[in-house]
């Protein structure tokens, strides 16, 4: 099994000496204004953010926005320039050589409740191994998200946000 150093790193610039390390992954917090966040799953029982790796010469909101519309067909390109990063972790793998990647945390608050968003999976792209393709899309309470996704409770993602929703 392998073993990760992770840091996390509240923020929306990535410092010089992280920004040497390759991005590999770009999720997105898609919050609707009725305080709901939308995931995805691939199995219908572990759920996650939408989001994944990026592309070759894409920028991180370019990335979400792809990445978003795969997974949940919602298209956010006429307002990716209100997609803002907020933070990142720095992954080292002391068993890979220490090989050392950023995976980037992104957020969009969405001006629609979440009872009248058309999330669908149709646009995913099933050229991928079927283990590695979203089947289920939907929204939950930002207060109910570690019920479906355990890990997060102690993830540094979900106490900053925690910290802002609350305010």
């Amino acid at each position: 099994m392998a073993n990760y150093d992770v840091t996390w790193k509240a923020t929306d610039n990535i410092s010089q000496d992280d920004s040497k390390h390759p991005c590999r992954q770009v999720y997105v917090w898609l919050f609707t204004k009725d305080h709901q966040v939308v995931i995805v799953s691939k199995d219908g029982d572990n759920w996650q953010l939408p989001g994944g790796k990026p592309e070759a010469g894409e920028t991180v909101r370019q990335t979400a926005v792809r990445e978003v519309f795969e997974e949940t067909g919602l298209d956010i390109s006429s307002v990716a320039d209100e997609v803002e990063a907020f933070g990142y972790y720095v992954v080292v793998e002391p068993d890979n050589n220490d090989e050392t990647y950023l995976q980037i945390r992104c957020q969009l608050k969405i001006d629609q409740s979440a009872d009248k968003l058309k999330l669908h999976v149709e646009a995913e792209d099933d050229s991928q191994p079927s283990e590695d393709v979203i089947k289920y899309v939907k929204s939950v309470p930002f207060d109910k998200i570690t019920e479906l996704i355990p890990w997060m409770t102690e993830s540094g993602e979900y106490k900053y946000l925690l910290g802002k929703v609350a305010k």
